[in-house]
């Protein structure tokens, strides 16, 4: 038989699609089935509803259902079917779904179901569900009842939509890292939902983590009750002083729609629970709601006390290099000891070390660079000083080992590191004077006059005084007036240092007086990031120094300071509502500017001036009442 080239054609056409068929079935065939079983509760009250679903990942006949004699069956089975092509990959499932109602407190298993598939006979596994005792007065009214009162309104939202801060730890050694997360729970309806408070977390030196500007909320089943979650804020915090220590609740405000249903005349109407159905609209009513969080506990244990010199405060596990850039120099040129500490912990608050340079060497602040990462994982990279070297004159010199110690939470145990001793040979330069004609003198430095070598004095071009003969010093008034002046320079430094001391005895009232000069010292660091437009950093520092400002003043631990706390106490200073209310929005702009987009530079520039002139109205309004009241500034 001759079969042309177009009959061969749609022959191979056939047959590829008749192949491609073959695979489909085969394919649906060869998932593996599995019959299983899901419950919207598995902890419910006496006369609560909740549902449970029988599904199988194939096409299914013959469903029998377990006896469920222990509970009212509302409604059920109603089924649903589903087929999906996925890349060729052709699946399909089948779902059986009962509506309980728990009818007495106590546990009780429903059992397997059965169903048959591919010539084979599938069952569930059993599931208990555990019923509690109902509330009588939600017995006698119905589970499903919405709130008719404010204070019934108030204590269902409270109960189905709220903030939690969930820490990574809850017991911690002072400076531990803790991973932190707010997470908003709800089981309403939510129309809208902003931030209205961030928490302050004050005693606690906190590193955000980049959250998504837009909510994303997810599903998640707690205690087999079902909530929509979301992630509000991630933070790391390292907690700076030791005791209890708080982590402030975060607050929101929301819109939250709830089914309001008409009370029911005397006498059954049929029609009332039909049009009383939110199907026909008018059953719904918009509430606001604020939503809150519940303040959480943090132990913290204070580091041993055994820690060694060379520790400054670095909790995690670090290294440390050391390097100089240079082994020979020539006098007044300089050098650079760079130091570089690496690992993971909180690098953001290892200090400069201290270190002993030989008197012959200048040293000047080091410049401190960052490479820090913050993420899920922790806080990790590296810290660099870089100490500038001036020698001042010629020889070899040696710079000491550096030292550095850590505190290794794993270990709990302070573990020290240190870098080896360095030789720098300094060369005479030509700025240095012969040490024949001046000899070295050290300790003395750049900015001091060195009169060297000179042997021959100025002739004097002035006209002498002359005094008259007979005129003497003895006896005169001149004299007994410096005859005098040590008695009364002594009983002055005596009055001098008593009152030093009474002044300097309470350490608090040293920190209010010095309160001013140290906001100053802070804001300039702020000063420092607006400059260079780092809004984050710039709002950062400029929130710790409104911070440390009103605890100096005020004289309260920055671990116990709140808002309504200053508001209380600058009232009790007599201070006008108006300088109260500045400082605390501009505390408040400061908290919620950090975990907003970048701001300009000039809203920017703005906060910065509002800040300085703040902070002056308080100082000048608690002074003026430190002298018209006598309260202590």
């Amino acid at each position: 038989m001759v079969v042309n080239n177009t009959s061969g054609k749609y022959i191979l056409s056939a047959l590829l699609s008749l192949l491609g068929l073959l695979v489909s079935v085969l394919q649906l065939n060869a998932q593996s089935e599995s019959f299983y079983v899901q419950a919207s509760k598995t902890t419910v009250e006496a006369t609560e509803q909740f549902q449970i679903t029988f599904t199988l990942n194939a096409n299914g006949s013959d469903f029998q259902a377990p006896p469920l004699k222990d509970f009212n069956v509302l409604m059920g089975p109603s089924t649903s079917k589903s087929v999906n092509f996925v890349n060729g990959n052709v699946s399909q499932s089948v779902s059986y779904t009962y509506v309980l109602q728990a009818k007495t407190d106590g546990s009780f298993k429903i059992g397997s179901a059965t169903i048959k598939a591919n010539g084979k006979i599938f069952q569930s596994a059993p599931i208990t569900i555990t019923v509690a005792k109902a509330n009588t007065k939600a017995q006698a009214q119905g589970q499903d009842k919405q709130p008719q009162t404010e204070a019934e309104l108030a204590a269902y939202l409270a109960k189905n939509l709220y903030i939690k801060a969930i820490p990574s730890k809850t017991n911690v050694y002072q400076g531990e890292a803790i991973y932190v997360t707010y997470k908003l729970f709800c089981k309403v309806s939510l129309v809208n939902f902003n931030l209205s408070k961030l928490p302050t977390l004050n005693g606690f030196w906190s590193q955000d983590l980049e959250m998504p500007k837009q909510l994303q909320l997810t599903k998640e089943v707690i205690n087999g009750v079902e909530y929509h979650t979301a992630e509000l804020k991630k933070t790391i915090v390292f907690p700076q002083y030791d005791g209890a220590l708080t982590l402030d609740p975060m607050q929101g405000e929301s819109v939250v729609r709830i089914q309001k249903k008409r009370a029911r005349p005397q006498g059954f109407d049929p029609f009332e629970d039909i049009f009383n159905d939110p199907f026909f609209g008018g059953g719904y009513q918009d509430v606001n709601y604020t939503v809150k969080g519940e303040p959480v506990k943090i132990t913290v244990r204070p580091l041993p006390a055994n820690a060694p010199e060379s520790f400054s405060g670095a909790v995690g596990n670090f290294s440390m290099t050391a390097t100089l850039d240079k082994p020979e120099t020539k006098t007044n040129e300089p050098v650079t000891l760079k130091i570089k500490i690496t690992g993971k912990g909180n690098l953001k608050l290892i200090n400069p070390l201290k270190l002993k340079f030989p008197p012959d060497i200048e040293s000047y602040e080091p410049k401190v660079s960052d490479n820090i990462t913050v993420n899920a994982n922790g806080v990790s990279g590296s810290r660099t000083f870089e100490y500038l070297l001036i020698p001042r004159h010629g020889g070899e010199y040696k710079i000491p080992l550096v030292e550095f110690s850590y505190f290794d939470i794993e270990k709990k145990s302070y573990q020290p590191v240190s870098s080896k001793e360095f030789t720098l040979k300094v060369i005479k330069g030509p700025d240095e004077p012969a040490t024949t004609s001046s000899p070295s003198i050290s300790g003395l430095n750049k900015e001091e006059v060195k009169l060297l070598g000179k042997d021959i004095r100025y002739i004097k071009n002035t006209s002498p005084k002359f005094t008259k003969k007979g005129d003497y010093f003895f006896n005169s008034v001149v004299f007994y007036s410096l005859l005098g002046f040590p008695f009364v320079l002594f009983f002055g430094f005596i009055g001098f240092r008593r009152k030093y001391k009474e002044d300097n005895a309470n350490e608090s009232l040293v920190k209010s007086r010095k309160a001013n000069r140290m906001a100053a010292k802070r804001l300039s660091i702020a000063k420092k990031y607006l400059a260079s437009k780092d809004s984050k950093l710039f709002h950062e520092e400029l929130s710790k120094a409104l911070w440390g400002y009103i605890s100096d003043k005020l004289s309260i631990a920055a671990a116990d300071l709140s808002k309504e706390g200053i508001i209380e106490t600058l009232k009790q200073r007599e201070v006008k509502d108006e300088a109260i209310n500045k400082f605390i929005d501009l505390l408040n702009h400061c908290e919620f500017i950090r975990y907003a987009p970048s701001v300009g530079h000039s809203e920017m520039e703005t906060s910065y001036e509002t800040a300085r002139q703040s902070i002056t109205e308080l100082e000048e309004q608690i002074k003026k009442a430190k002298y018209t009241t006598g309260i202590k500034a």
